[in-house]
């Protein structure tokens, strides 16, 4: 987490967005990461929920179902990226 703190605080690229993944609360690392770059002067950056796919149910992968959610993701980095 520091080595992540640290290059997250490098003042030639700056972190605005802190990808968390839905399976995991964002109270966790993300947010304590969020809030590890507030201290050193980070203020803006936010956090966007990226799913990975990793727990989805074998029934639900399907072409239709795995574009909806990539469509999704683009969207929540989209307005992130705002």
């Amino acid at each position: 987490m520091k080595k992540l703190i640290r290059i997250c605080t490098d003042e030639t690229k700056p972190t605005r967005v802190i990808a968390v993944e839905p399976q995991y609360s964002k109270s966790n690392s993300g947010e304590v990461l969020r809030k590890e770059l507030e201290l050193k002067g980070v203020k803006d950056a936010v956090l966007a929920e990226i799913d990975t796919l990793e727990t989805a149910k074998p029934a639900d992968l399907t072409p239709e179902w795995y574009e909806q959610r990539m469509r999704a993701n683009l969207a929540e980095l989209a307005e992130k990226l705002k």
